[in-house]
């Protein structure tokens, strides 16, 4: 489980970055149902992905996302806020809904 607290350039960054890592930007493209310019663009520095595509994604990489409040992800042990948790999981489906993690 690696908590992700940077900007959201990073992170589309670093989500292409393990879309490329896990076959590449054109099996990922076949896999989610788009072009692979487009989703070139989506991942890159400045991209502006739905959150459907983002989704899908990660649905694909089987990553759950559980989100935090900055309150709650201040009381790390670092002291650095997160935002975004991705957790590799078993995925129930394209479809299945993320949970709320509460502490």
């Amino acid at each position: 489980n690696e908590a992700f607290s940077g900007s959201k350039d990073e992170f589309l960054v670093a989500l292409g970055n393990v879309v490329r890592a896990r076959g590449g930007i054109q099996k990922m493209a076949a896999a989610i149902g788009k072009t692979r310019p487009a989703l070139h663009r989506a991942l890159m520095r400045g991209g502006n992905p739905g959150f459907d595509i983002v989704y899908a994604i990660m649905d694909e990489l089987k990553f759950t996302p559980s989100f935090e409040t900055v309150a709650e992800a201040t009381k790390t042990k670092t002291g650095k806020p997160m935002r975004l948790r991705l957790a590799r999981g078993s995925s129930k489906g394209r479809h299945s809904s993320a949970k709320a993690k509460r502490r």
